[in-house]
């Protein structure tokens, strides 16, 4: 307790204000979880479930955007693909000439391919080819038909050309996997199954070819050669789908998280303006600025040092500014007292907002500035925070419209109503006082003359003084008002009034001014709502300014004023915050269509990969921010088990190619396939344990986070799956390994030796050429290259592994496999068929694997880029994440330091019904003011300037200021957290204790009060906590009139008992209680003794049934009750609370028996 209370005494009013916030909930949004998930270690696997991917977009309707999205990158991709095809064509040229006698069909053809690709090339790159959103897919998918029939056709036409001349020689295609992989992954198909089909169709016309022309019907071993041709071809159509279906779920989610990045800039940017609109409905942007500057720095420091205190500074901040010839008005509400009691708790709140909306309207309409409002007394200033020439004539006008209000509401609702107003110019302080519950104020002796202006009116008239007169000139009629004769003040200070009454039509007047005003207001809402709609398409339109009335789009639409003079009661609701929070609903229903804008700005043209790149660098692929570099590569990677599936299946694929091709391998051949499916048999599955865990536990994904199992081999391969997914170096490690076990189980074929000869038949070796074939343990090699091609083609698999790995990997198998090829075993391929006529067929070989490695890479860099991209996006989806975590811990600090907590949650929340008013209403609830007894702003006897305000009177109110903080600190306090400030009202701290949320029926409340002792013994605690609140108080008083060599004394008044409370206010919020009990806490502050407590009897019953001492003070004469019993609460010189003995004794005028009080007592 010490060691807290010494912390709250040391620590500043903001920095204490700002730690306590930062222990408030700070709810992440799922977009933010989901982004710390994948930019750390951390995975949820659900999260790129295909099947929950798939409801999520048929659930949000975005199927037809992400089609769009999906044809943006299969465009990439197109170009990609041409880029690569125009390279493999060149390459395949020069081979072809420079090292044969080439045939002029082949080179025609080959040049035809080129002509067609370098156009195609050139549209591509400038995007004429992509279709647009919502278009017909038969465009891409006829130009995906059109460059694949030219790809068949340059690839199998010389094949069978050559075979139909009289040579009749028996070539190969070169193209064949080359054409299937472009068919998945490169061309723009429309859709998965017009990919197969291409695939399926590639495949067939390939088979087909090879068995009519590569391959003699009459040979031994013709049907398993051809059904090699098609388990190649097979496991390259598998690898394409499986590509196809890992992208998409990548895709998917990447779209995902791309959009819900649309969604954070709307929601960072609507925060950021309701942070602007909270501050500017509680301070003027004048003082607003620099508040919001310096609870920003606070929390910055505090979030970098944490639980390092900063730095004291000797007094607490003050804002506070001084303005010269203003005008200052004051209004009260007559009879009002009587509807606090009479009026329901609705009622009330809604003639009060009703009443309060329509001044609201009316201060905005003249131009004056209101201040707030103390239960009925409204009060507000003219020439504030700008200079108005006439702030004297806004003040007079706004009262005469306030008085045709008030008689308005009076005969719409048959109440007893009226208003007394007064007004003076002169000179005031403005600012904000403490660090809890702030409400801009004004401080002066011009503004005390104004509210005994008030005071001394009459009601249905405008009293003002001389000095406002004279800033009128002619224009009204005035009668003596007699002020100085009535109110000590005014005649101290010589103050000369008048009274200005209203014409006899006020209220006819007024609705038609309102009247005209709508006509005027509703052409120009039309306006003005046509432009917003013409920014919300352009996107340049967030949120509307706070600058547009909100009053005037009401108007417009007829909202709860008089139109044509009839009147027609509507409720008015609390519109504070309302238009951001359309806004914001309406940015959400269009985040679609910003989402589609953002997809075709998408710098996926290879001009703005290479020459407009601005965080990733063209060549290597690496972030210009080279911190981002680590984070990215240790990215986890939940689709991880996916790749070992897929390397699986490449593994058994070649095995099965090696049992057709190669029956009387070698052993050490099937050892090496042997121990490596064993060890992808073994690695595979366990990479599932996570998701089939999961599946089991919870199949219909109800949990937020899967328990572990607790079976110890369950619980290993659990956690060796999710060290798969979550750790980049076993997961590179692994990759290598897969990729050496594919390549050494490749490469064992590469073990077959020719031990017999060719046959005599074939000796010749044009004869040869023609169908070349080896008998005995000699075959074909094309069945080596398969393998080796199924090696290199395994990189694919491992999607997002790092490009520069996989490249290297690559390289070393093409190597290696080249050096074989044309050096070790030249025989053998030398012996082989070949793709072009009389061309080294170990030139077609290293082509082959050649041109299929140069694919891989083009695809791995695109997908790399991608992945950068996306990582790109989720950083600065993050970074906004942070600011706009940022930006609402800020929002709820100052808004529930306007609002109670409980209060500030139902304005936070987004989804909060617009047409509802708040309030609540409770049976017990203790009442408190305190008012600061001796001391004032100015001291006349020193010699104060004729204005009132002693050295710019800043000095008087930073010893406010520090008296106001050091009573805040005190609702830090654990002790204390139940106390809610309501309001300071010049020198009156106002607080209670009981304001609980969730209140909202007095009866149920009353009668779970009743029912429970737990209930009884906290409505005992409220009183008992809020007198220990005022004696601490007390002391921190004592406290610092010690340090300041001062003799101000608390004077306190406390009652207990029903109260209503509620916010209103047009676009001001306010929450305010009212009721009896706070009118007799006030009569009992203002009553009262300096340095004392004083109670009513009941509450001193109360207070002594808990072990308070009490004593009697006698009657007291309370205006509108008459002479009362009060009590003083005994205090000691310690200022403590004194004890005392506790009698049992019958209380029923507490509702509660002495068996209630033996078991809540002390």
């Amino acid at each position: 307790m010490g060691a807290s209370t010494d912390f709250l005494d040391s620590t500043p009013g903001m920095e204490l204000m700002t730690r306590s916030s930062l222990h408030s909930m700070r709810n992440p949004s799922q977009v933010s979880i989901f982004l710390r998930e994948t930019l750390t270690q951390e995975v949820d696997e659900r999260n790129w479930s295909w099947s929950n991917l798939r409801r999520q977009f048929r659930v949000k309707g975005l199927e037809e955007l992400y089609v769009h999205y999906q044809r943006r990158l299969q465009h990439a991709y197109f170009a990609v693909f041409l880029l690569l095809q125009i390279i493999c064509t060149c390459s395949q040229i020069a081979v072809v000439t420079s090292t044969t006698e080439a045939s002029m069909v082949d080179v025609m053809t080959y040049s035809i391919l080129l002509l067609l690709c370098l156009p195609l090339f050139f549209l591509a790159c400038t995007e004429r080819l992509m279709p647009t959103r919502g278009s017909s897919p038969w465009r891409p998918a006829f130009i995906s038909a059109m460059v694949l029939a030219a790809l068949l056709a340059a690839d199998l036409g010389p094949v069978v050309y050559h075979y139909q001349d009289e040579e009749q020689l028996r070539l190969r295609p070169l193209y064949g996997a080359h054409v299937i992989l472009a068919c998945y992954i490169f061309l723009p198909a429309p859709t998965g199954s017009v990919a197969v089909g291409f695939g399926l169709f590639t495949m067939c016309a390939h088979v087909a070819c090879m068995a009519l022309v590569s391959y003699e019907p009459g040979h031994p071993r013709y049907v398993a050669r051809i059904f090699g041709e098609v388990l190649f071809l097979l496991a390259v159509n598998g690898l394409g789908m499986y590509f196809r279906l890992v992208s998409e779920v990548i895709l998917r989610r990447t779209f995902l998280d791309r959009r819900a990045c649309m969604e954070s800039t709307y929601k960072l940017n609507y925060e950021k303006e309701q942070e602007e609109q909270l501050m500017l409905s509680i301070l003027p942007r004048h003082i607003a600025t620099q508040v919001k500057d310096d609870i920003r720095s606070i929390f910055q420091q505090l979030q970098t040092y944490r639980n390092t205190p900063l730095r004291k500074k000797p007094f607490n901040q003050l804002y506070v500014q001084k303005h010269e010839n203003v005008s200052i008005l004051y209004a009260d509400v007559v009879e009002f007292a009587k509807l606090t009691v009479t009026l329901p708790v609705n009622k009330l709140v809604e003639t009060l907002n009703e009443l309060f909306g329509r001044f609201d309207e009316a201060s905005e309409e003249h131009n004056v500035l209101r201040i707030k409002f103390l239960g009925d007394c409204y009060y507000c200033v003219a020439g504030v925070p700008t200079p108005n020439p006439q702030h004297a004539k806004s003040c007079v006008e706004l009262g005469l419209d306030m008085i045709a209000i008030i008689r308005e509401v009076r005969e719409e609702r048959r109440l007893n109503i009226d208003m007394r107003i007064g007004i003076h110019t002169g000179n005031i302080l403005s600012g904000l006082l403490g660090v809890c519950k702030w409400q801009f104020d004004v401080w002066s002796k011009d503004v005390m003359i104004a509210n005994r202006m008030e005071q001394t009116g009459k009601p249905g008239k405008v009293h003002i003084t001389e000095q406002t007169r004279r800033h009128l000139g002619n224009e009204y009629e005035y009668e003596s008002g007699f002020g100085d004769q009535k109110d000590p003040l005014l005649a101290k200070y010589n103050i000369k009034t008048h009274l200005i009454s209203p014409p006899e039509r006020i209220v006819e007047m007024h609705q038609e001014r309102v009247f005209i005003r709508q006509q005027h207001q509703s052409r120009r809402s039309s306006s003005l709502i046509n432009k917003m709609h013409d920014q919300y398409k352009s996107g340049s339109l967030l949120v509307p300014r706070p600058s547009h009335s909100r009053s005037q789009m009401r108007r417009s639409t007829g909202g709860s004023d008089y139109i044509n003079g009839n009147s027609s009661p509507v409720r008015r609701r609390t519109v504070f915050m309302d238009s951001n929070l359309y806004v914001y609903q309406q940015m959400l229903k269009r985040t679609d269509a910003h989402m589609a804008d953002a997809i075709d700005k998408m710098p996926l043209r290879k001009v703005d990969q290479w020459f407009r790149a601005e965080k990733i660098h063209p060549l290597l692929l690496k972030f210009e921010n080279f911190r981002w570099e680590l984070p990215f590569l240790k990215q986890a990677d939940p689709l991880f088990k996916f790749y070992l599936s897929c390397s699986l299946f490449l593994l058994l694929c070649m095995l099965g190619l090696q049992a057709l091709a190669f029956p009387s391998a070698p052993l050490l051949s099937w050892i090496a396939f042997l121990i490596g499916s064993g060890f992808l048999l073994i690695l595979a599955p366990s990479s599932w344990a996570c998701y089939i865990w999961h599946r089991y536990r919870d199949p219909h994904n109800e949990l937020d986070r899967t328990p572990p199992p607790e079976n110890g081999v369950a619980l290993a391969l659990y956690q060796l799956a999710q060290k798969m997914a979550q750790s980049v170096s076993l997961r590179s490690s692994l990759y290598l390994m897969v990729t050496l076990t594919l390549a050494v189980c490749a490469l064992s074929n590469t073990l077959v030796t020719c031990e017999d000869v060719q046959d005599e038949t074939n000796s010749n070796l044009t004869d040869s050429k023609k169908y070349p074939q080896l008998r005995g343990n000699c075959e074909i090699p094309w069945h080596v290259t398969q393998a080796c091609s199924l090696a290199l083609l395994c990189a694919l698999v491992f999607l997002r592994t790092h490009f520069l790995l996989k490249l290297l990997t690559n390289l070393a198998l093409l190597s290696f496999y080249s050096w074989y090829v044309w050096t070790a075993n030249a025989e053998l391929y030398m012996d082989g068929a070949s793709t072009n006529p009389n061309l080294d067929p170990r030139w077609s070989h290293i082509m082959m694997v050649s041109f299929l490695a140069f694919c891989v890479h083009f695809v791995d860099r695109q997908a790399d880029y991608m992945n950068r991209l996306d990582f790109c996006w989720k950083r600065q989806l993050l970074e906004e994440q942070d600011e706009a975590s940022t930006t609402r811990t800020v929002n709820k600090m100052l808004l529930r330091n306007i609002l109670p907590n409980h209060v500030a949650e139902v304005y936070l929340d987004m989804n909060r019904p617009h047409d509802e008013l708040f309030h609540e209403e409770y049976e017990y609830v203790a009442v408190m003011f305190a008012s600061l007894a001796g001391y004032s702003l100015h001291d006349d006897e020193a010699g104060a300037e004729e204005d009132g305000l002693q050295d710019d009177g800043i000095g008087g109110l930073k010893l406010l200021n520090e008296i106001i903080t050091d009573f805040d600190k005190l609702l830090f306090d654990s002790e204390f957290h139940r106390v809610e400030k309501i309001k300071v009202a010049g020198y009156t701290y106002m607080a209670a204790c009981g304001l609980e949320p969730g209140r909202r029926d007095s009866a149920a409340s009353y009668a779970s009060s009743r029912s429970s002792n737990c209930s009884v013994q906290q409505t005992l605690d409220h009183t008992v906590v809020l007198t220990k609140f005022a004696a601490r108080m007390m002391a921190v008083l004592k406290a610092l009139n010690k340090d300041a060599f001062q003799t101000f004394n608390l004077r306190v008044g406390i009652c207990h008992g029903k109260v209503m409370a509620g916010v209103v206010g047009e676009k001001k919020p306010l929450y305010d209680i009212w009721g009896d009990t706070v009118n007799m806490a006030s009569r009992m502050d203002s009553t009262g003794l300096p340095g004392r407590i004083q109670i009513l009897e009941q509450t001193a019953t109360l207070l002594e049934s808990q072990g308070v001492k009490c004593e009697a003070r006698g009657m007291t004469y309370v205006k509108g009750k008459g002479d009362v019993q009060t009590y003083f609460v005994s205090v000691g010189s310690d200022l403590h609370l004194i004890p005392k003995e506790i009698a049992p004794r019958k209380n029923d005028e507490l509702g509660m028996d002495d068996s209630d009080f033996e078991e809540t007592s002390l």
